[in-house]
C-alpha cells in the first residue's frame, strides 16, 4: 500500500505538471500574440512605404491624362498596354495578336482603342501651344525675329526593320533609323513632332507632308520658324545664309566676331534656333553692346523658295548688323 509519503509526493509532482502546462501555454499566447502584433506593424510600415513611393512617383505628379494609362495598365487586364504595342511596333493585325494573348477580336479592339484613347489626350500635356515674338521681346537672341515661332528640325532615331525595308531605312552615314521632325517653342517645349518617315527620306519632303496633312503643323501666315539648312528659306522657314559661318562651336571664345552682316545673322539665327538643339555653347557666345537679360487664320500650304521672302531676310540682316553695329559705339 502507498504511504502518505507517496502519496504527497504524487500530488506535487500532479500540481507541478499542471503549473508547467499554464505556463507554457501562457508563453504560446504571448507569442502569438508577438507574431500577430509584428506581422500587423509588418503590413502598416510596408503600406507606409507603398504610399511613400506613390506619393512620389511620377504618375502622383502628372495630370489625369496619364494616370488614365496607369489605371489600364494596374486596375484592368494588365495586357492591354502590351495589345497596344504588339500592334504598333510590330505592325500586327488583329488576327494575329489575339492568338498571341489568347483573347477574343472585341477584347484586342477594345484594349487597342482604350489606350490610344489615353495616348490621344496627353496632347495638351505634352504639347504647348505655339507663340509668337512679340514687339516688347528683351531677350538679345529673339528680339528681332519678331513673328517668330521657334525652332524645328529632324533627327534619326535608330529603328529595327525587316531586311527586306532596311535599304528605304538606311541613312546617310549608314543606320536604320527614322526621320523625325521635331518642333519646339522658344522654351524649348515641344509644339509638334512626326515620325514615320524612313530614314531615306529627306528633311524637306518630311517638312512637305507635316503641313500638308489634315492635324498637320500650321504656321499662320506672317510667322515662321527657325530652320537649318537642310530645309528651304521661304515663307514660314528662315534659314541662315550658305557657305557662311554658322554653328556656335564655330563662334567659340577664342575665334574673331562676325566680319559683316551675314556672319552676324548667322550667329544670331544660331543662337536662337539653338532651343532645338540645346548646345551648352550657348551660354557661351556674347557680343559687345548687347545685353544678357532676359487657328483659324490662314496658315502656310506649301513649302518654296520665294524672292519677296529672301528680300525680308537681307532687309532684317542689314537693320540686325546696322543696330549692332550702333551698339558697339
Amino acid at each position: 500500500m502507498r504511504t502518505a509519503s507517496d502519496r504527497m509526493v504524487s500530488r506535487r509532482i500532479v500540481l507541478a505538471l499542471i503549473a508547467i502546462e499554464a505556463i507554457v501555454n501562457e508563453i504560446m499566447v504571448a507569442l502569438t500574440l508577438f507574431v500577430c502584433v509584428h506581422l500587423q506593424l509588418k503590413r502598416i510600415r510596408r503600406r507606409r512605404l507603398e504610399n511613400r513611393r506613390r506619393s512620389y512617383s511620377l504618375t502622383s505628379r502628372i495630370p489625369a491624362q496619364v494616370k488614365h494609362l496607369h489605371r489600364l495598365v494596374i486596375d484592368n487586364d494588365q495586357s492591354c498596354v502590351a495589345i497596344f504595342l504588339s500592334i504598333i511596333a510590330h505592325h500586327k493585325k488583329s488576327s494575329v495578336v489575339k492568338h498571341d494573348f489568347i483573347r477574343s477580336s472585341r477584347t484586342v479592339s477594345k484594349a487597342f482603342h482604350n489606350v490610344l484613347y489615353g495616348i490621344l489626350r496627353l496632347n495638351r500635356t505634352f504639347l504647348a501651344r505655339p507663340t509668337s515674338i512679340f514687339e516688347d521681346c528683351l531677350d538679345p537672341r529673339w528680339r528681332w525675329l519678331k513673328g517668330c515661332l521657334g525652332a524645328l528640325d529632324g533627327t534619326y532615331i535608330d529603328v529595327r526593320v525587316p531586311e527586306v525595308d532596311k535599304a528605304r531605312y538606311r541613312t546617310r552615314k549608314g543606320h536604320i533609323a527614322v526621320n523625325v521632325l521635331g518642333v519646339c517653342n522658344t522654351n524649348m517645349e515641344f509644339i509638334y513632332v512626326l515620325t514615320g518617315w524612313e530614314g531615306s527620306a529627306a528633311d524637306s519632303r518630311v517638312l512637305r507632308d507635316a503641313i500638308n496633312r489634315p492635324m498637320g503643323l500650321r504656321i499662320p501666315t506672317g510667322n515662321y520658324y527657325l530652320c537649318d539648312n537642310g530645309y528651304i528659306n521661304g515663307h514660314g522657314f528662315l534659314t541662315p545664309y550658305r557657305g557662311v559661318r554658322y554653328h556656335l562651336s564655330e563662334w567659340d571664345r577664342g575665334a574673331a566676331g562676325p566680319q559683316n552682316k551675314e556672319e552676324f545673322f548667322n550667329l544670331r539665327h544660331s543662337s536662337a534656333r539653338n532651343v532645338i538643339e540645346h548646345d551648352p555653347l550657348e551660354d557661351e557666345i556674347s557680343l559687345p553692346g548687347e545685353s544678357q537679360n532676359d487657328s483659324n487664320a490662314a496658315s502656310i500650304s506649301s513649302v518654296e523658295t520665294n524672292p519677296v521672302w529672301r528680300t525680308w531676310r537681307d532687309e532684317l540682316t542689314q537693320n540686325m548688323y546696322t543696330d549692332w553695329l550702333a551698339c558697339r559705339g
